[in-house]
C-alpha cells in the first residue's frame, strides 16, 4: 500500500474520512481530529448516477482497505456527484453504512463540498463557479434550505465555458477559418504540436477517438496562445467567459436576499491553471456584482467534506483549512531518494562549466558504465528470455510496466514487435503510467498511485502464464510496483527492471518479483535524469529480451527478420532481399513470389513463383 502524503502520527487516535466522488475520480482524504491529513488516496469514477449498488458498493470497499492500517474512522462523510435529491443521498447512506457503519454520517452533493471548504464572511452566501473539463455554477442560502444550479448538463448537452466546449471551439474555428481563407491560423499549429499531429486532417479520425478529457486538454493551449495576444484564442476564451459568468450571475440571482451578499468561489482545473480566464470570468461577474468578493478556493474542495467529518465528531475540534493546507502539503521524503540513480555523479560536478566537445567526451565515456552494468546482470537477464520464451511458446503474453520514460521505452519495444516479427498486437505490451497521452507529455502524479497500477492490470486482463516486466530505474514507483503486486497474485511470472542496487526487497515476500535485475549504471551525468545512462540500458535490455525471444520462438531464419510485415515500400524492398538471400532467387523472381503470396515470406520460400508478365 502506498499514499499520496503520509504524516507521522502526533498522538491522535481520533480520526475522520472525507470522500468526494468525481464524474471521472474519486477522492478520500484521511484525517486527524485537529485537521491533520493522515492520507490521499484518489480511486475511479463517483458519480452515483453511473454506478449501480454493486459497483458503488465496490468503490466504498476499495476505500475502506486503502486506510484499513489507519485508526477507524469515527466520522465519514460522502459529497457525491449525481447526489442531487433525497433518494440519491439515501440510497448512498444506506450503502455507505454497509460497509463502514454508523460512522458514515453525511451525504453531499459534490458542488457542495468547495462551498464547504470555503471560509465565508458573515452575512454572504456562497455562490460555486466550477470549471474543469465541465463546467458547473451553484449557490444556497445560509440556511441551506434554498438553492439553485445552472449548467452541468454533461459536454453534449451544456458545460457552457468548461474546458471542453473551449477545446472543442478552438478546433472548429480553426477549420473554419481553413476553409474559409486557406489560410491556417497561429492557433492551429499550436494545437497540432500539442498533439503531436501533422495536420488539420488528421483531426477527423482525432476526433472521433478523443475522450472528452482529450478535447478538454486544448483548452490550455487556447489560454496560453490567448495570453501571448492570439486574436482567434482570445476571441474563443472571452466568449466562453461570457457563458460561465452568466451561468454565476443567474445563481446569485436567484439566491440573493437584500441582506445577504454572493461571495463567488472560482473552483476548477481551469479557473485555477489560467489566470487569464479567471480574471475574464470576473469581470463580466463584477459587471452586475461590482462589490461582492470573487476568489479562487485556496484549498482542495474535498477537504470540504472533511471538514463536515469534523463537525460531527464529538467535542471534536477543527483546525482551519488554511493552517490544515500548510501542513498537509508537506512532502515526505521519496523512498527512490535513496536510489543510486539519484545520487551525484563525481565525474560531472563541474557539468556547466564544461566546452561543449569536453561534455560530449564527458557523456561517450560515460556510457562504458552502462555496458559494463548489463554484463553483471547477464545470467539473470538470460534467465528472463527464457521465461518469456516459454510464455510465447505456451500461448503467454508480454508486458512492459512503467512510468515516464521507462514507460516509454516500454511502449516503443511493443510497438515494434508485429512489423518486425509479424506477431500480433496482443503479444507484447505496453502498459504506461496516465495512460496514450503520457507517451509524449508528462502525466502529472500519474506514477505514483499504487492502485491504479493494480487496476490497471486487472483491466489490461493480465493472466497466468504471462510474463510481467516492471520497469522503473528507482525500482520504487508505486504505480510500477502496483502492476506487479497485481499480476503475481493473478499467476504471471514478474519482473522488475532497475538500476538501483540499493533497492530493499519488499517486506512482504508474495509482492516481490521473481526476478529483480538491479543494473548497476550508477549516478547518471544530469542528477537524477534517468532518460540518459539508465534509458540506454532499458533499451538494450528491452531489445535482448524481445529480440532473443522472437529467434527462440523461430520467428528468424539466420539474421533475417522472416515474418516482417511489408506494409511500406522500405519494408516490401527490404523482404525481396531477405528472400532473393535465403533462396538464391533474382530479385524479380522473389519480387514475383512475394506477389503471389501476399508478400509473405515463409509462403513464398516454398512456391515457385510463376514467372512475371511484362505488360504488352
Amino acid at each position: 500500500m502506498t499514499t499520496n502524503h503520509e504524516i507521522l502520527d502526533n498522538g491522535s487516535s481520533r480520526t475522520v474520512l472525507g470522500i468526494e466522488g468525481g464524474g471521472t475520480h474519486t477522492v478520500a482524504l484521511w484525517a486527524d481530529e485537529t485537521g491533520v491529513l493522515l492520507r490521499k488516496m484518489e480511486f475511479g469514477c463517483g458519480n452515483v448516477r453511473l454506478l449501480d449498488d454493486q459497483s458503488l458498493l465496490q468503490l466504498f470497499r476499495e476505500i475502506l482497505k486503502a486506510g484499513s492500517d489507519l485508526p477507524p474512522s469515527q466520522s465519514i462523510c460522502a459529497a457525491m456527484a449525481g447526489a442531487v435529491n433525497d433518494a440519491d443521498k439515501k440510497r448512498v447512506l444506506t450503502l455507505g453504512q454497509s460497509i463502514f457503519g454508523t460512522a458514515f454520517s453525511g451525504v453531499y452533493s459534490d458542488l457542495q463540498s468547495p462551498l464547504f471548504a470555503a471560509e465565508l464572511p458573515a452575512d454572504h452566501f456562497p455562490v460555486l463557479v466550477l470549471c474543469g473539463t465541465g463546467s458547473c455554477c451553484y449557490a444556497e442560502n445560509p440556511f441551506h434550505d434554498l438553492s439553485y444550479k445552472s449548467g452541468g448538463w454533461g459536454h453534449l448537452l451544456g458545460d457552457r465555458g468548461s474546458a471542453y466546449q473551449i477545446g472543442l471551439q478552438a478546433l472548429r474555428s480553426c477549420l473554419t477559418l481553413w476553409d474559409q481563407t486557406q489560410k491556417f491560423p497561429t492557433l492551429g499549429e499550436k494545437i497540432l504540436s500539442f498533439q503531436l499531429l501533422n495536420s488539420p486532417a488528421d483531426w477527423i479520425q482525432w476526433s472521433l477517438e478523443a475522450s472528452k478529457r482529450e478535447i478538454a486538454r486544448l483548452a490550455q493551449v487556447v489560454c496560453q496562445s490567448a495570453e501571448s495576444g492570439c486574436p482567434v484564442s482570445e476571441r474563443i476564451l472571452r466568449e466562453a467567459a461570457i457563458n460561465l459568468a452568466s451561468d454565476a450571475l443567474v445563481c446569485a440571482s436567484q439566491v440573493s436576499t437584500s441582506a445577504e451578499t454572493p461571495f463567488f468561489i472560482l473552483s476548477g482545473g481551469l479557473l485555477k491553471k489560467s489566470a487569464l480566464y479567471r480574471k475574464w470570468v470576473s469581470e463580466n461577474i463584477r459587471k452586475k456584482y461590482p462589490h461582492s468578493p470573487i476568489e479562487l478556493l485556496q484549498v482542495e474542495s474535498a477537504w470540504g467534506v472533511v471538514k463536515k467529518a469534523l463537525q460531527f465528531l464529538p467535542q471534536g475540534s477543527l483546525a482551519s483549512l488554511s493552517e490544515t493546507t500548510k501542513t498537509s502539503e508537506a512532502i515526505p521524503a521519496s523512498p527512490a531518494a535513496n536510489s543510486l540513480t539519484e545520487q551525484r555523479n563525481p565525474r560531472s560536478m563541474h557539468l556547466d562549466e564544461l566546452e561543449i566537445e569536453d561534455a560530449i567526451q564527458l557523456m561517450i565515456d560515460e556510457e562504458q558504465y552502462t555496458q559494463q552494468a548489463i554484463q553483471s546482470q547477464k545470467p539473470r537477464i538470460a534467465n528472463l528470455i527464457r521465461k518469456v520464451s516459454d510464455a510465447f511458446q505456451k500461448e503467454g503474453r508480454l508486458f512492459y510496466a512503467g512510468a515516464g520514460t521507462s514507460g516509454r521505452l516500454g511502449v516503443l519495444d511493443a510497438s515494434e514487435c508485429p512489423p518486425t516479427f509479424g506477431v500480433s498486437y496482443d503479444l507484447v505490451q505496453g502498459i504506461i503510467a496516465g495512460g496514450r497521452e503520457a507517451l509524449w507529455r508528462a502525466a502529472e502524479g500519474a506514477e505514483d498511485s499504487f492502485l491504479e497500477g493494480t487496476r490497471t492490470a486487472l483491466f489490461r486482463g493480465i493472466r497466468p502464464g504471462d510474463v510481467v516486466i516492471g520497469i522503473a530505474a528507482s525500482g520504487t514507483t508505486p504505480f510500477v510496483l502496483g502492476v506487479l503486486s497485481e499480476s503475481k497474485k493473478i499467476g504471471a511470472f514478474t519482473a522488475l527492471l532497475c538500476f538501483n542496487p540499493n533497492r530493499k526487497p519488499d517486506p512482504n515476500p508474495q509482492n516481490e518479483p521473481d526476478i529483480v535485475l538491479a543494473v548497476p549504471t550508477g549516478p547518471e551525468i544530469l542528477t537524477g535524469s534517468t532518460r540518459m545512462k539508465s534509458g540506454t540500458a532499458t533499451k538494450l535490455i528491452l531489445n535482448m529480451i524481445t529480440t532473443i525471444s522472437m529467434v527462440q520462438t523461430g520467428k528468424v531464419i539466420s539474421n533475417l527478420m522472416v515474418d516482417v510485415r511489408a506494409s511500406n515500400d522500405k519494408l516490401r524492398d527490404r523482404a525481396i532481399r531477405i528472400l532473393s538471400q535465403l533462396t538464391g532467387w533474382s530479385r524479380q523472381h522473389s519480387q514475383d513470389a512475394l506477389e503471389q503470396n501476399h508478400w509473405n515470406i515463409r509462403k513464398a520460400m516454398g512456391q515457385k513463383a510463376t514467372p512475371h508478365q511484362p505488360a504488352s
